[in-house]
């Protein structure tokens, strides 16, 4: 499962609105600790309709981290006005993130 390729959303209509915004806040809640991989996964009940803005299966590497988690998302919720999250997202440490996602993977 791929990340959203955030490039090709120059043109928003609803429906893409709409899994970007599920995307972010689903990102959100993870990386926050709001929620864990397992309970998204189980309050969808299809894999398939888990959307994220980066492969969860799939450790990202620093830079991809970067551009992803402290850049694109960042930006997505400054456009919101959302700032606590711009805030703890441009304050969270790629260990923190790769040690979410490695206590996951031991449970797969």
């Amino acid at each position: 499962m791929d990340g959203f390729n955030f490039d090709e959303f120059e043109e928003y209509n609803e429906s893409q609105e709409e899994l970007l915004e599920r995307s972010m806040d689903n990102g959100y809640k993870i990386l926050s600790g709001e929620i864990t991989i397992d309970e998204l996964l189980f309050t969808t009940g299809i894999i398939d309709l888990v959307y994220l803005p980066f492969d969860f299966y799939k450790l990202l590497s620093t830079q991809k981290f970067e551009e992803v988690v402290q850049e694109e998302m960042v930006k997505y919720f400054e456009d919101r006005e959302e700032f606590e999250k711009c805030n703890f997202l441009k304050s969270m440490k790629y260990s923190d993130y790769s040690k979410l996602f490695n206590d996951f993977y031991d449970r797969i």
